[in-house]
């Protein structure tokens, strides 16, 4: 699924509308419908921000982009599972920022070993 899409599913599954994810994001709701119609790019800034303002971690929204391969096969139940994820992660109460938080720092950890992992073995200490 393309980075429209997913926002787009993200804001219909958090019932938020045009006007006020693009007053959150402090974007106009124009810009907000043509990056959701594929007719415009998105930095990181703003995505990060739009992010924001449906209270979704923006890894989310990367992952969703991510279901390439569930959706060739079957677009429903990449949009289920979607939604699916959506419902879970539900809004950010104490508890629930609490485990994203963590969630990151794990994500950080398991990225910096495989950074270190992936680096070419010293031979005879060079």
């Amino acid at each position: 699924m393309d980075l429209g899409t997913a926002i787009r599913l993200v804001r219909v599954a958090k019932h938020i509308n045009h006007a006020a994810l693009a007053r959150k994001a402090k974007v106009s709701t124009g810009y907000i419908s043509l990056i959701e119609n594929g007719t415009r790019q998105v930095g990181l800034t703003t995505l990060t921000r739009i992010a924001e303002a449906m209270e979704v971690p923006l890894t989310l929204i990367f992952f969703l982009t991510e279901q390439d391969e569930v959706e060739r096969l079957n677009p429903e139940v990449s949009k289920g599972f979607a939604l699916t994820i959506l419902e879970l992660l539900g809004p950010l109460d104490g508890t629930r920022q609490g485990l994203l938080e963590l969630a990151k720092r794990l994500d950080a950890d398991l990225s910096a070993d495989l950074a270190k992992s992936m680096q070419p073995a010293k031979i005879n200490g060079k």
